[in-house]
């Protein structure tokens, strides 16, 4: 048995990770079987240990997007507890880099995790979602990885295609060069 305490910044913070008369508590709850106190601005959590380190990685996530987005609704709580209970071991931020390196990529969430561990075990990967979640920055840093390892030889960056045609100004041919090339100049020292 172990217990985790989480302090939140504010008492509004605390309102909407909490939920409508505690919904999300107990939904959280619920799912992973521990004992959750929420008292003004501070969340105890006691249960197994493997439990309560599920539920501090929920209420960390949720507490990101309540950062974020300043709103929480019950289906993000269900598809983050989701994601925590069935997204597997979290990877490491070595996992994600050359061996021995100090310079890495790493994932934030446990949907990146995924990501990048879909990228290591398949040839091919296609991800979707909305903008600002990660999707280039860690498709280079997986890529870039593997070039310095010499798992690939280069690395191909294609433009995408839009429904007017190619187009031919650099900015509107790649319009994500702002996030690659960050990336490649962190690998790149």
């Amino acid at each position: 048995m172990s217990e985790a305490t989480l302090t939140l910044d504010n008492r509004d913070e605390a309102i909407l990770l909490f939920g409508n008369r505690d919904q999300n508590l107990r939904t959280v709850r619920d799912a992973l079987g521990v004992r959750i106190v929420a008292r003004g601005d501070t969340l105890v959590i006691d249960g197994a240990d493997e439990q309560v380190g599920q539920a501090e990685r929920v209420f960390q996530q949720l507490l990101q997007m309540v950062r974020k987005h300043g709103k929480l609704n019950p289906d993000d709580v269900r598809t983050v507890v989701d994601l925590v209970q069935h997204g597997g071991d979290r990877l490491t931020p070595q996992s994600a880099s050359e061996p021995g390196g100090t310079r890495y990529v790493r994932p934030r969430t446990d949907g990146q995790a995924r990501y990048v561990r879909a990228m290591q075990e398949n040839d091919l990967t296609f991800c979707i979602g909305p903008a600002g979640t990660g999707k280039t920055f860690l498709g280079v840093g997986m890529a870039v990885s593997l070039l310095r390892q010499g798992q690939v030889k280069r690395i191909v960056l294609v433009p995408p295609y839009t429904s007017e045609g190619w187009a031919y100004d650099q900015s509107v041919v790649f319009p994500n060069w702002g996030a690659i090339l960050p990336v490649v100049r962190q690998s790149f020292p």
